[in-house]
């Protein structure tokens, strides 16, 4: 049926359709077309709920790989807290690949921040695995997330994250055209004994994106540093933009 429609169309008004796709997301983005994504897969969790934010919230991009790239990766959840050990549940790890990236905190040595022509973000928005949300210490709840690649195009070692999380946020489109986070970092109250995650040239880093579900449609993109992901599309609260808590400190009332 389809190849009859294309048959029976006008030059035109099939390129006028491929134009549509192309605008709207249908089609990849240049700079992702040039990465091949390499096939997430997570096996912890079962069917997984959308997430719902009232309000600014909290980011929590953990590392669920670091290491070389690989045609197909497992997401770990127990890495941020194994930091490159294996995994009690199950005897397995990352433990050559990721005991690299973690580094002590009372290690002296100097990495570059990343930048533009360094670092590269990438969203894969054909696959849904897990993100815990902004619950710590514990590994549940979950929610659909996308996978998030980060890559070391670079020939230097760079500063990612410290702690478990990747310095990531996620940027949304507001009703008027402008890009506003809908996240902010995660900072802990007390820095002594808080780690460094770094990435070695030609390393990947998988994380997760939530995703959002709520009132406005939009575009968002992930946010690392000055360098962005390319755009996607969702749904969120129109509050999201704001904080729950008035310029007096006190709760907002929903």
């Amino acid at each position: 049926m389809m190849d009859r429609v294309y048959r029976t169309m006008r030059p035109s008004s099939l390129a006028f359709i491929l134009w549509v796709l192309m605008s709207c997301g249908g089609a990849s983005a240049p700079e992702e077309q040039a990465f091949l994504f390499p096939v997430a897969l997570d096996t912890t969790y079962g069917e997984l709920p959308y997430r719902n934010e009232k309000w600014l919230g909290w980011s929590s991009y953990y590392p669920l790989y670091l290491g070389p790239r690989r045609d197909t990766i497992y997401a770990d959840p127990w890495l941020k807290y194994s930091q490159g050990k294996p995994n009690p549940r199950s005897g397995k790890g990352e433990s050559i690949a990721a005991q690299g990236c973690f580094v002590d905190w009372m290690d002296e040595r100097d990495f570059r921040s990343p930048d533009s022509s360094s670092i590269a973000v990438y969203v894969d928005t054909t696959r849904i695995i897990a993100n815990e949300g902004d619950n710590f210490d514990q590994p549940e709840p979950a929610f659909k997330a996308f996978p998030v690649f980060l890559v070391n195009q670079g020939p230097d070692t760079l500063y990612v994250g410290y702690g478990k999380f990747l310095n990531m946020i996620m940027e949304a489109r507001t009703e008027t055209g402008e890009w506003r986070p809908i996240e902010e970092p995660f900072i802990y109250m007390c820095g002594n004994g808080v780690g460094t995650i770094v990435l070695p040239p030609g390393f990947i880093a998988l994380t997760s994106a939530p995703v959002y579900q709520g009132d406005l449609p939009t575009e968002c993109r992930i946010k690392f540093g000055l360098v962005t992901s390319s755009r996607f599309y969702a749904s969120i609260d129109r509050h999201q933009f704001e904080s729950k808590f008035d310029e007096n400190g006190n709760y907002k009332e929903e």
